[in-house]
């Protein structure tokens, strides 16, 4: 008489059930990353212009638009409405560093605004002259997305990791800056609170 190792046998399930939630997880990841590209993209024309300090803004389909040093500038808020999130001085000491990485996990809620505000956040970055290294805080199936938490920061190469929040505010220890948010609109202005730093737009 035969005899099947059922451990084995469950452990073998386990392993396939595992590898099927990554890779559905995976595609997942994938499909927010082209929709945040073809949403950031698309503009409409709109003649809404909008003064802020000494910069001119105006309203092209979901963005506003401005220019600075020849660099154009887009973001979802207006300056005025992200000015409470404020940033202390060891979130701006990251930016003196022209390799950042950034990371997320992707089981939180939200996802879709953590993709757009990571994917719009890079954009801005290499505008500015940065080199940006993408990665997610758990090991996915898809082998050219690298493994990325706070424990990788370091003085020459920090990390932007977002968080889901019961609070929306920006925070950084050991050389890893945390964009705590809420809910998705929150991730959403934070992004925006740090683009209009690195742009000099708000007043520090």
């Amino acid at each position: 008489m035969k005899k099947y190792n059922i451990h084995n046998k469950r452990n073998s399930k386990t392993e396939k059930k595992e590898k099927k939630k990554f890779n559905i997880m995976g595609y997942t990841i994938i499909f927010i990353m082209v929709s945040s590209i073809f949403g950031y993209m698309w503009v409409g024309n709109s003649q809404d212009v909008e003064k802020y300090n000494d910069f001119k803004f105006s309203k092209q389909g979901n963005d506003w638009v401005t220019k600075v040093d020849g660099e154009e500038v887009r973001a979802n808020y207006m300056p005025q409405f992200v000015e409470d999130i404020k940033l202390d001085e060891s979130v701006k000491k990251i930016f003196e560093q022209k390799v950042i990485q950034l990371t997320y996990d992707p089981t939180q809620d939200f996802l879709q605004n953590i993709a757009q505000s990571r994917f719009l956040l890079e954009k801005g970055l290499q505008k500015k002259g940065y080199y940006t290294v993408l990665g997610l805080k758990i090991n996915t199936s898809m082998t050219d997305i690298s493994m990325i938490t706070c424990k990788d920061a370091t003085a020459n190469s920090p990390v932007i990791d977002f968080v889901l929040n019961n609070e929306t505010k920006i925070v950084s220890e050991d050389n890893c800056v945390t964009v705590y948010s809420k809910d998705g609109i929150d991730f959403i202005r934070a992004k925006d609170r740090l683009l209009y730093h690195i742009f000099g737009v708000i007043d520090e």
